[in-house]
């Protein structure tokens, strides 16, 4: 008889050394939103990447990568905005890890880490995105919110969705200090200080997860 044990997700904090695994998430993931930017690689082949350099080399800014077992399915990048607000600027799992609960358990990951007030875009054509993190918010913060902002300097672009909410450890109160190290979903470690970045910018984000088991139970569970 074979025993099936499902695969177990986890998060770590990327660094450098990181760069190259990050870089291969990260043009599978502007390959997707490409269809809603518009955008086009460079002579190289390669997509805009200021957010992902920035993760691995800004103090406001950090970057996780999501894993199964050991293969890497995804990534999060998230940043200071106005205290003590913080911004989920990049996310994205591959089509395989989608579907299944995984999105939604490492956005309650994330955030329950660094409770307080977050915020994430996504452009309205995206109808996955928008579907998913409107879910997402409401099932953290029955207070949550949305509005419509015009991209910084760019007038030609339609406007911005953001969804506006608040998390909260699984006790209620706030988490001390970062500790950089990989870490399996649901447990401490992940925190960071807030350092105050004022702008918000624009943000681009996939449809990590539409449904799928009780985002709820802990990760990795079916």
């Amino acid at each position: 008889m074979t025993n099936f044990y499902p695969p177990a997700l986890r998060l770590s904090i990327a660094s450098e050394s990181d760069r190259g695994v990050l870089e291969q998430l990260w043009t599978m993931f502007r390959h997707e939103m490409s269809a809603y930017s518009g955008a086009l690689p460079d002579a190289r082949g390669r997509f805009r990447q200021e957010r992902l350099d920035n993760a691995l080399g800004d103090s406001s800014t950090i970057g996780y990568i999501v894993w199964l077992n050991e293969a890497p399915v995804g990534l999060c990048i998230v940043r200071d905005g106005s205290p003590p607000e913080r911004i989920i600027t990049s996310f994205f799992l591959v089509n395989a890890a989608r579907r299944l609960g995984h999105g939604r358990a490492v956005i309650r990951a994330v955030t329950g880490q660094q409770p307080g007030r977050w915020a994430v875009a996504f452009q309205e054509a995206n109808s996955g995105a928008g579907a998913f993190w409107r879910s997402v918010a409401a099932e953290m913060d029955p207070d949550w919110s949305s509005t419509r902002e015009r991209v910084p300097g760019r007038d030609d672009l339609p406007a911005d969705v953001w969804i506006n909410f608040r998390a909260l450890t699984a006790g209620g109160t706030p988490r001390g200090e970062r500790r950089a190290a990989s870490t399996g979903l649901g447990s401490t470690g992940l925190s960071r200080p807030d350092l105050g970045r004022t702008d918000r910018g624009r943000t681009d984000l996939g449809a990590p997860d539409l449904g799928g088991p009780d985002p709820s139970k802990p990760l990795g569970t079916a």
